[in-house]
């Protein structure tokens, strides 16, 4: 019950430290949209989304998933000048949680190399849901740690179709 307690509240400081750094707006690039937040002098990005304009403030993005429909999310962690990727060995950990930092059994993410920078992480579903209806009612809270056992935390908001 204690682990599971420190695991929620891991989780859900992850979430808030995130939510002060997130309103940073979408920078345009050659290969498509990128959502940035700086996090304590580390810059997250996924490459190739733009933050969409219902995605609560305490999620870096958001991702609309179905079980035929997975999400693929590019992550990148960019160096002091800002680019990607950042130099050393990052490892990806994530747990998907409904709302209520409950675990979810029925929606996995995976990490793509990992460890990786950049990585892909693909969100998706092993067995149908009930339609969230367009509410961001699941998270994936990941974990990025370098090889100098620097980590951060930040939030996926997830919807289900």
């Amino acid at each position: 019950m204690r682990l599971r307690f420190l695991i929620t509240a891991c989780a859900l400081a992850g979430s808030l430290g995130l939510a002060a750094c997130s309103s940073g707006g979408s920078l345009a690039t050659p290969g498509g949209a990128r959502q940035t937040a700086s996090m304590h002098g580390v810059q997250i990005t996924a490459i190739g989304l733009q933050r969409q304009a219902r995605c609560p403030v305490q999620f870096f993005v958001c991702v609309t998933i179905s079980k035929n429909s997975p999400a693929r999310v590019t992550l990148c962690i960019n160096d002091a000048s800002g680019h990607c990727p950042a130099p050393g060995s990052w490892f990806w950990k994530g747990q998907i949680l409904t709302k209520r930092f409950r675990m979810h059994r029925h929606i996995i993410g995976n990490f793509s190399p990992n460890p990786g920078n950049p990585t892909d992480d693909t969100i998706s579903e092993t067995k149908p849901n009930h339609s969230s209806e367009g509410r961001y009612k699941y998270q994936q809270q990941i974990n990025v740690c370098n090889s100098a056992s620097s980590c951060r935390g930040f939030a996926i908001g997830i919807a289900t179709r």
